[in-house]
């Protein structure tokens, strides 16, 4: 029998559907004629949004995939459980993601959050995302802040304000205090950064920065084709004159450590400004006066006349703006660039002053002051923010790693050797986490465990901070008291390392320079300046007139890292790197660590252009193909089987085999999930569990509704005996009363006899249960009291007393 449906149904829902059917038509047939019009070597990446889902994963044919979908716009590919991120270099690209399982940097956010809020894994999550400088790693970092700003079930709006709006706001206030334009990156982040995002019982409720190594070293002068920091630029473009010249500077004046240029891409001040307003930073003035003392002291030179070091004139007004900036006296300014305090060890109550050697003395004094001021303002900066969004309690943390790229420039310093040797160190950490992972998994497996061979990881670390290494030999140069020349370092480095198969001497022995054989490729470095940015040690005078400067702010910065500089004070800026680095990886190890890979399609930083070679060079350099064969990456989530039985319990576990198949694997210990077998899990957990929901509510109605049943029953049947106990009862008082015959004209003072001559009583027994008390009868309980009854129209004598005869037939009470 056919069904007919009613013709005044909605056809609303119909034609949208219809709708939905043909445009998936349209878009099947389109690929379809796609498939079979083009060439075989591209249909075969058709559907396929994971790398390890090719059957070929040769070099060539992973970056054919990554590079077909590049130019349909998806930037994003899995390789395993690693998210490789492509620099689109233009805007609005990939931007909605269909599925939660789609390679996206939501999809990483989402798995880290699943893992954190259900206990799987360990106790905290970090996602490091890793790539060259300019392949845009801090975009991908501000997307995976985001999304967890767009999840309801995570934060609430009073956290949305007041913890991931300010975190955000933190970015872009950093960017202009961190960033600077280099050869490679317009908008390189000069410093690393791990936003720690604290969470309770799968609730954000905190956050807390913090930051890696700042390239002070830009502050004293940019190299060249490059730019300083973008607050500099900010502040000289986007203020106006008069505040200007409040603070001390102009924009007409050229200013050493700032060339002006013709167009900065990041100098929009008014975005910095509503960051800093936003973050309830107020002193405004008095960071632009900073910011000033920095300019200013870049523009102070220094000359030998007569065989004394002195300041030119051209250069006194600008030791008269800092002196005024720093509400000191002009002399003392100049006497602590010109001098340096000699305190004799036995005897350090006797201080006296004496010049300092040459001019390039007194620049590195100088430079010293600048980068202690601008490092101090930018850990205060980071110190404010900390104190508004830092949850104290008890938390777990989601961690968002975004550190600088590896760096290979022109002419590379001792900046981007600590660059290269952090990067060095995650890659080392990288590839170890990988590998312990799939000897872990051959284990569960009972197979044998093939030992991977991570030595050439090994010794490029033990050749940058081993005991016989570049670290090494610098620090020891720092804390040696002796003239050293830059080409008596490059020598020592020379000679000493040669050996190592990693490092590349220069024969010429007077020649400063030296290569090393990076992970990404051989980089060439020049030692010259190395040992003085390496003792990264300010003169103990300038910290004292810092310490004693009527300049309030100032002195509030200073004194904010006053515990770092006592502790800090004689070790080196390497030592204290590394020393952060292997805080890092300490947190790195209590954590499970999500990977975003970020690559250039091309070295011309060009949108729509794939560069093939270069980009199959950065598949192995960065170990994307050395990890990609890993079995393991087949699984996302290992879970214990205790922990299994105690969520799941027992009985499925076995039929996992069976409906899973391929999909999960059962080991000795643990069990293996793919992420979309997990989901299904989880899935059907969710509908089990509302079944047995409905099933329990659906007993609770019905034995709430039977129980309103019953009650409504017991009152229908009390409120019918009331009625008719009630109706009994006015029968009962109307044929007692009926009676009693009353005698008129009855003398009060007569005798009772004649008072009680000739009256009948009539009395009814009611079927009601009786109490009886003291000479009373009552259908109620008699009251404690005397009770008199009186059934009169006049006065009778004696009423109160009731005859011995009629006492056991009873008087209905009638109150």
């Amino acid at each position: 029998m056919t069904k007919v449906r009613d013709s005044s149904l909605d056809f609303t829902e119909v034609n949208r559907t219809s709708s939905k059917f043909r445009y998936s038509i349209e878009l099947l047939r389109k690929e379809t004629d796609l498939l079979n019009g083009c060439d075989r070597n591209i249909a075969k990446y058709f559907f396929i949004n994971n790398v390890c889902d090719l059957e070929d994963k040769s070099p060539e044919n992973v970056a054919g995939l990554i590079k077909y979908r590049f130019f349909k716009k998806q930037i994003y590919t899995w390789t395993g459980q690693t998210l490789i991120a492509v620099q689109p270099y233009e805007r609005n690209v990939q931007k909605k993601v269909d599925k939660d399982n789609d390679p996206n940097i939501c999809s990483v956010v989402s798995r880290a959050w699943f893992n954190l809020s259900n206990r799987l894994g360990k106790i905290n999550q970090c996602i490091v995302i890793s790539g060259d400088s300019g392949s845009g790693k801090t975009y991908s970092a501000c997307v995976a802040l985001k999304y967890l700003g767009t999840q309801p079930q995570i934060c609430d709006l009073e956290i949305l304000n007041n913890v991931l709006y300010k975190t955000w706001s933190s970015v872009s206030l950093l960017a202009a205090f961190g960033n600077a334009s280099t050869f490679h990156n317009t908008n390189s982040s000069r410093f690393g950064r791990l936003i720690q995002i604290q969470c309770r019982n799968g609730k954000i409720v905190g956050a807390f920065i913090r930051t890696f190594l700042l390239e002070r070293s830009r502050v004293s002068g940019p190299n060249r084709a490059e730019t300083n920091f973008h607050i500099f630029h900010q502040a000289l473009c986007g203020v106006d004159e008069s505040t200007l010249e409040n603070v001390y500077l102009s924009k007409k004046t050229e200013y050493k450590i700032c060339p002006k240029i013709a167009h900065h891409p990041y100098c929009s001040y008014s975005e910095t400004l509503k960051a800093m307003k936003f973050l309830q930073i107020t002193q405004i003035d008095d960071i632009l006066c900073i910011l000033s003392l920095i300019l200013n002291l870049g523009n102070i030179d220094f000359a030998v006349k007569d065989e004394k070091l002195i300041i030119p004139q051209d250069c006194k007004q600008y030791v008269n703006f800092c002196s005024k900036i720093l509400l000191c006296n002009t002399t003392s300014l100049s006497q602590l660039l010109l001098k340096r305090l000699v305190a004799p060890r036995l005897r350090k109550a006797s201080l006296c002053y004496t010049s300092c050697v040459n001019v390039e003395e007194c620049q590195e004094r100088k430079n010293s002051f600048m980068r202690f001021l601008y490092d101090s303002l930018f850990h205060y900066l980071v110190t404010t923010i900390n104190n508004q969004i830092f949850y104290e309690k008890e938390h777990d943390c989601l961690g968002i790693l975004d550190i600088y790229g590896f760096e290979s420039f022109f002419l590379n310093t001792f900046e981007q050797l600590c660059i290269n040797y952090a990067n060095e160190r995650l890659q080392q950490y990288y590839i170890q986490d990988y590998f312990k992972k799939q000897m872990n998994y051959a284990y569960e497996k009972y197979e044998k465990i093939t030992k991977f061979d991570l030595s050439k990881y090994n010794e490029r670390i033990n050749l940058l901070d081993g005991s016989l290494s570049v670290f090494g030999i610098l620090n020891e140069e720092c804390l040696v008291k002796r003239y050293n020349t830059d080409i008596f370092i490059g020598s020592r480095l020379s000679n000493s390392l040669s050996k190592n198969e990693f490092f590349i001497a220069r024969s010429d022995s007077r020649n400063t320079k030296f290569s090393i054989k990076h992970y990404a490729g051989t980089v060439e470095y020049d030692c010259r300046s190395m040992v003085n940015k390496n003792r990264d040690k300010i003169p103990e005078e300038m910290i004292l007139l810092l310490n004693e400067t009527k300049f309030e702010f100032l002195r509030q910065v200073v004194s904010s890292r006053s515990e770092d500089i006592q502790y800090l004070q004689g070790k080196t800026l390497l030592s204290k790197f590394k020393k952060s680095l292997d805080n890092l990886m300490a947190t790195l190890d209590k954590a499970d660590v999500h990977y975003v890979k970020c690559l250039k399609p091309n070295q011309k930083q060009i949108g729509n252009f794939f560069d093939e070679e270069y980009f199959i060079k950065q598949l192995e350099y960065n170990g994307i193909m050395d990890t990609l064969k890993l079995e393991f990456q087949l699984y996302s989530i290992v879970i214990a089987k205790n922990e299994f039985s105690r969520r799941f319990g027992d009985q499925i576990l076995e039929e996992l085999k069976y409906l899973l198949k391929g999909k999960v694997y059962v080991g000795k210990d643990k069990i293996y999930f793919s992420e979309n077998s997990f989901g299904l899990i989880l899935k059907y957990q969710s509908i089990l569990m509302l079944s047995c929901v409905r099933r329990i509510q659906r007993y609770w109605k019905a034995k709430y509704k039977k129980r309103n049943q019953a009650a409504t029953k017991i009152q229908r049947c009390f409120r019918r005996s009331s009625q008719m106990n009630r109706s009994k009862l006015n029968d009962t008082l109307d044929s007692t009363l009926d009676g009693i015959t009353v005698i008129e004209n009855v003398n009060f003072k007569s005798e009772i006899t004649r008072a009680l001559e000739d009256i009948e009583i009539k009395s009814k027994v009611p079927s009601r249960k009786m109490f009886k008390g003291d000479r009373i009868v009552s259908r109620q309980r008699i009251a404690q009291v005397p009770v008199r009854c009186h059934i009169k129209k006049t006065c009778i004598p004696f009423s109160y007393v009731l005859p011995i005869q009629e006492t056991p037939s009873g008087l209905i009470d009638i109150f």
